[in-house]
């Protein structure tokens, strides 16, 4: 049977198997052409920065089958970023230390104890960032207790804060503004969760939206081609 290529080596030739799935002449591995359409499915809902609930009514899925996906895309995100940095890591040259507070509580400084703090790296084209400790989490009982002792954190913050620009209109400048607007979508994002979706927004702003979605295919395709690999290994480990 020829169908489009086997996506682990990209042979042409399968057999048909009871359950629906194919399996390769070339390499044994097997996968279903329906599951594969239904990922790149939601891959597309996913950069068309679809809400969960949205495509999981629009493509005839559960809720959880559709979360489980965009938090796999959001960890292939976040893969690609590392490796966009590592192929440019000798020349990020401008650099700044920004505290994240969604905008509904900029204005009040009682909630400085709640910003996330971020390490941005710029190239001048591209941006990494890195998050930084948790500078003034740890302080939320003293502001509670003394609420003057925020005027202290706030001074602290500006005094210290580290920055290089070259010129004051900077990609990193773009990028903060950019990430702001991207997590007003979200209604709030937890604090554990925050790294994901801060690569997600990295990894949007450094690529437009036809290389998004060819890297992100491609990032799938690697991860999907390792997975039958493993099982392999294993059964032959477990033949030793």
């Amino acid at each position: 049977m020829k169908s489009t290529p086997c996506p682990f080596c990209n042979h042409t030739h399968f057999y048909p198997l009871k359950d629906g799935r194919l399996e390769c002449t070339a390499c044994n591995r097997r996968h279903s052409p329906l599951k594969r359409a239904e990922t790149l499915k939601l891959l597309d809902s996913f950069l068309a920065q679809d809400k969960p609930k949205s495509a999981a009514k629009t493509l005839g899925l559960s809720l959880p089958t559709v979360q489980k996906h965009f938090a796999h895309f959001r960890h292939l995100c976040t893969l690609l970023s590392e490796e966009l940095y590592q192929n440019n890591a000798g020349n990020f040259s401008e650099y700044e230390e920004y505290l994240f507070l969604p905008a509904s509580k900029q204005k009040n400084p009682h909630y400085i104890v709640e910003g996330v703090g971020l390490m941005g790296l710029s190239t001048g084209k591209i941006v990494y960032t890195l998050l930084m400790p948790d500078h003034f989490h740890t302080y939320d009982a003293q502001v509670r207790a003394n609420p003057e002792f925020i005027q202290t954190l706030e001074s602290y913050y500006q005094w210290h804060k580290i920055s290089k620009f070259n010129t004051s209109n900077t990609p990193l400048s773009h990028f903060w503004g950019f990430l702001e607007t991207f997590l007003k979508g979200f209604h709030g994002v937890r604090r554990e969760n925050f790294g994901v979706y801060l690569k997600e927004v990295e990894f949007r702003f450094n690529h437009d939206k036809e290389t998004q979605k060819r890297l992100l295919t491609r990032a799938w395709k690697e991860h999907e081609a390792l997975k039958p690999r493993a099982k392999m290994i294993t059964k032959q480990e477990q033949r030793l």
